[in-house]
């Protein structure tokens, strides 16, 4: 597994409002995770394995967020012991405003612990950007007792975390449609 490790070991210079990576491509389409245009921010429940599928690309808006929050919430499908699986691969840049991500974070665990067993959440986070995005998400959590957090650099480690035998996300999806 590639657990990634302390936050610390990363460039302690400020982050900017906007971070990007040399990343040239395009948002992929989720359920194929091919070339194709999408939105930067959508999701996908898998109810029989008990799983939301959360996919991000290109530049990471709060509001885009609050607005795929809510229609999680809101979905027939939802469920309050899905696991989450937050796929990062492709974010090249996110809005960088520590307050109203913790805003963000709140609404998520309201919907999140609405159980007595801790909600799961894994990370794919492959790049710097990513890494970042991931890590402050992760810090938002903590204390937070029926929120349990992980950080994998690969999609194969990430699904591995779940207790999935796929080795890609593309795999799942594909078993799933």
């Amino acid at each position: 597994m590639n657990d990634v490790g302390d936050p610390e070991a990363m460039d302690a210079r400020p982050l900017p409002a906007l971070c990007v990576t040399e990343t040239t491509f395009g948002p992929l389409n989720p359920l194929t995770r091919e070339d194709k245009p999408t939105v930067p921010a959508s999701f996908t429940i898998l109810p029989r394995r008990g799983l939301v599928y959360v996919d991000y690309a290109g530049h990471v808006d709060l509001a885009e967020v609050f607005s795929i929050v809510e229609a999680y919430d809101r979905h027939p499908d939802r469920h309050p012991d899905q696991r989450h699986l937050v796929d990062l691969t492709r974010v090249t840049g996110f809005e960088h405003d520590p307050l109203t991500l913790m805003k963000l974070q709140a609404r998520k665990a309201d919907i999140f612990t609405t159980t007595a067993m801790p909600s799961l959440v894994v990370y794919i986070a492959p790049t710097r950007v990513a890494m970042t995005l991931a890590q402050l998400a992760m810090r938002s959590w903590d204390g937070n007792d029926k929120i349990i957090v992980r950080l994998q650099q690969d999609e194969a480690g990430a699904l591995n975390l779940l207790g999935l035998r796929h080795r890609t996300v593309a795999e799942l999806l594909k078993a799933d449609a």
